[in-house]
C-alpha cells in the first residue's frame, strides 16, 4: 500500500496515511501569515515516514509559496542534512 501525506486543516497538522492507518504527524500553527512546524510525530519508526514528512511537507508549503518557520528539532535535523531547502526556509534553533 502507498502512503500519502495529507493537509488536515482542522487538526492543523498533516498527516502519513497507509490507507486508513496514521504512520505519523507534523503539527503546525498559522501565525502572522507564517506556517510554523511545531513537533513531528512518527508511529512507524524505521519505515521512513519521517523522512517522508519532511519532504511532502515541506514540498507542499514551498511550492504554496508559503513563508515556513521550523522550530521542530527533527525537522531542523533532517533540513542540516539538505542545505537546498534549508534555504527557502526560516529554522529556530531552541
Amino acid at each position: 500500500m502507498t502512503v500519502t501525506v495529507v493537509d488536515v486543516p482542522e487538526q492543523r497538522r498533516f498527516v502519513a496515511r497507509e490507507g486508513t492507518s496514521v504512520l505519523g504527524r507534523v503539527d503546525y500553527r498559522v501565525v502572522g501569515g507564517k506556517v510554523r512546524l511545531l513537533h513531528t510525530v512518527v508511529d512507524a519508526p524505521g519505515r521512513g515516514i519521517g523522512t517522508l514528512l519532511a519532504q511532502e511537507v515541506l514540498g507542499q508549503l514551498l511550492e504554496g509559496g508559503a513563508h515556513v518557520v521550523v522550530f521542530c528539532p527533527f525537522l531542523v535535523s533532517w533540513l542540516d542534512k539538505h542545505p537546498e531547502l534549508a534555504e527557502q526556509v526560516e529554522v529556530v534553533r531552541e
